[in-house]
């Protein structure tokens, strides 16, 4: 669980070979939105397609938290850090 106190939004992607998922949180490790697509392993599907699939679930993960605390748009969440996690 992320714990820090840097106040702000952190970022974290899991990318495998049958789906991309994101996580938004805020410093305590709570979840603010989330976002899924297809799988992101560029040894299983075109590069092209795997980047796509990351930024698709990255800006579903930032509508969710959009929605969740209702007074950012989705284009202006900036990130205090992130991880990615890819296969391949």
């Amino acid at each position: 669980m992320l714990v820090t106190t840097k106040s702000g939004y952190y970022l974290g992607k899991d990318g495998g070979g049958t789906k991309t998922h994101a996580v938004i949180t805020d410093e305590s490790g709570f979840v603010l939105g989330q976002g899924f697509a297809g799988g992101s392993n560029p040894h299983n599907i075109p590069i092209d397609d795997a980047i796509k699939n990351i930024q698709q679930a990255t800006q579903q993960a930032k509508e969710a938290t959009y929605k969740k605390q209702n007074k950012l748009i989705p284009e202006h969440i900036f990130f205090e850090g992130a991880c990615l996690g890819l296969a391949g």
